[in-house]
């Protein structure tokens, strides 16, 4: 679902803001990075969950919605399993359609796919489908739900939490007021 989610949000969200090499380039979250995104003024991290389960997303590490840039966004997509909805495979052919005139994008895309251990060769059930029942973004500023790095003592080396986005609409923006 966590690559579901990032594929979706480059395509729908980053693509159109950034332009297409520029998303591609921004998307470091099959790299390990700190976000899912590093942009010239913002870090985006992507979170999905289940709608039957309601909006808890796990925060894996202090530094994910902790960063050095001007703008930090949590974006989350609560999902459902659907046939009528778009497999990994489906969403990344949308992609790679789009990148059919600049093979060097084209490749790198590739690359981050086969980094983040997505083969589509390698299944032989069908993947599973989703559809989008919720898209929402917080801004991450100093009052959203989060453990702050400079509050954990230097001998504490790995932190994760779960936050409830259901009481947090106070973040809440749109994709217009999403400043990358």
């Amino acid at each position: 679902m966590g690559l579901w989610a990032e594929i979706h949000c480059l395509k729908e969200l980053i693509i159109p803001k950034t332009g297409i090499k520029q998303a591609v380039i921004s998307w470091v979250g099959p790299e390990s990075d700190k976000q899912d995104f590093l942009l010239d003024k913002a870090a985006i991290e992507v979170k999905s969950y289940r709608t039957s389960k309601g909006p808890l997303v796990t925060i894996s590490s202090l530094k994910q919605l902790n960063s050095e840039k001007e703008f930090t966004y949590l974006i989350s997509l609560g999902l459902t399993e659907s046939e009528k909805g778009l497999s990994i495979q489906d969403l990344s052919n949308e992609v790679k359609e789009r990148l059919s005139e600049n093979e060097h994008v084209s490749q790198l895309f590739e690359s981050k796919l086969l980094t983040f251990g997505f083969f589509p060769e390698m299944f032989k059930e069908p993947l599973y489908k989703f559809i989008i029942d919720r898209l929402q973004i917080f801004q991450v500023i100093d009052e959203f739900p989060k453990i702050a790095q400079e509050n954990v003592k230097s001998q504490i080396i790995n932190v994760q939490y779960t936050i409830d986005l259901s009481s947090c609409s106070d973040f809440i923006i749109t994709e217009k007021e999403m400043l990358i």
